[in-house]
């Protein structure tokens, strides 16, 4: 056997991708081009800065990119993730995180191949439902019932699968306030505040707030002084 037939021999095995073209950048989605590591983000640690302003519409290509983008939920650059997209009519789904405050919203074309507003995808980054207080003069949790003339009783409402086993409290103070929404106390610590476990369940936290001078099933409101004044069902 020949050098020049083995030669030939070895280009006939290579396949089609050894003679094809590679693309000409990242985001390159011609057909027959061979991709390079980091195309669509895939294959790289982080993604390629594909630019300032990119028309988040015209990003159908199943990949990962990262930039600023227009036709976006919110300003500032973000993480674009696209999911599928159905040959013929272009359906696919988007998913965009902000990366400056971690905020999530995903989207999906119609049958027509128009996009749909983003809707929101709640997480920690907008969404606490387990924290309560933490915004200066803001009401904590729902009306409160005087158990006796030194026991105020504030339910939490909470959305749990079991009961919460504790709370954990900020540092800051708290003001109780009539049904007229008078000035009854002020001044309270979180010492003042305790998790009443026993008469709690998966959907309320019971908290007893200890103070003077209460009508006994007299309607009171808790509020919180700062935003350190915050109780965290756990």
């Amino acid at each position: 056997m020949t050098k020049a037939r083995d030669t030939g021999e070895v280009l006939n095995t290579r396949g089609t991708a050894a003679t094809a073209d590679v693309q000409s950048s990242p985001t390159d989605s011609a057909t027959g081009k061979v991709m390079l590591t980091g195309a669509f983000g895939l294959g790289t640690d982080s993604s390629s800065y594909i630019g300032a302003a990119e028309d988040a519409d015209t990003y159908r290509t199943s990949g990962t990119y990262y930039g600023g983008f227009t036709n976006a939920p919110t300003t500032g650059t973000a993480w674009l993730a696209v999911i599928g997209n159905e040959l013929g009519t272009g359906r696919c789904r988007q998913v965009w995180r902000s990366s400056f405050d971690g905020l999530v919203y995903e989207r999906a074309t119609n049958g027509a191949g128009v996009f749909l507003g983003w809707d929101s995808v709640y997480t920690e980054a907008n969404l606490n439902p387990n924290v309560f207080g933490g915004s200066a003069g803001g009401i904590v949790g729902v009306v409160g019932l005087a158990q006796n003339a030194t026991t105020l009783l504030v339910p939490l409402p909470i959305s749990n699968t079991v009961k919460p086993p504790s709370i954990s409290k900020g540092v800051g103070s708290y003001t109780v306030r009539n049904s007229a929404f008078g000035l009854h106390a002020s001044g309270i610590t979180a010492a003042n505040v305790a998790y009443l476990s026993g008469n709690s369940s998966p959907k309320t936290a019971l908290i007893a707030v200890t103070t003077t001078g209460l009508s006994s099933g007299g309607a009171y409101y808790l509020l919180a002084d700062a935003t350190s004044s915050t109780i965290q069902v756990n």
